[in-house]
């Protein structure tokens, strides 16, 4: 499948399992994972039936989105970076 800019999107491996439902699902694993072990920027080509699933893993793990563009023929590319962790100072109750 080829985009209006000619770039080619294909997989490398066939689901036996080939519901859209498996496929989104799957497509999620792979950026939950890179989103909790990765520290630097992430972009990825996603199903755009994924956008609200994007939105609510980055809430979760902390994420912002800095973009989330349609590349036609169902495609978005999200870019998402990862705030620097504010390490707020610890109080204690001193007699």
């Amino acid at each position: 499948m080829n985009d209006n800019n000619g770039t080619e999107f294909g997989m490398l491996v066939s689901f036996i399992d080939q519901s859209h439902s498996f496929t989104h699902g799957f497509e999620m694993g792979i950026l939950w994972r890179r989103m909790e072990t990765e520290n630097s920027d992430i972009e990825m080509m996603i199903h755009e039936e994924n956008c609200e699933q994007v939105s609510l893993m980055a809430k979760a793990l902390e994420w912002k989105i800095d973009s989330m563009c349609p590349m036609g023929m169902g495609w978005h590319r999200v870019q998402m970076s990862k705030p620097a962790v504010i390490h707020k100072p610890r109080l204690r109750l001193v007699e």
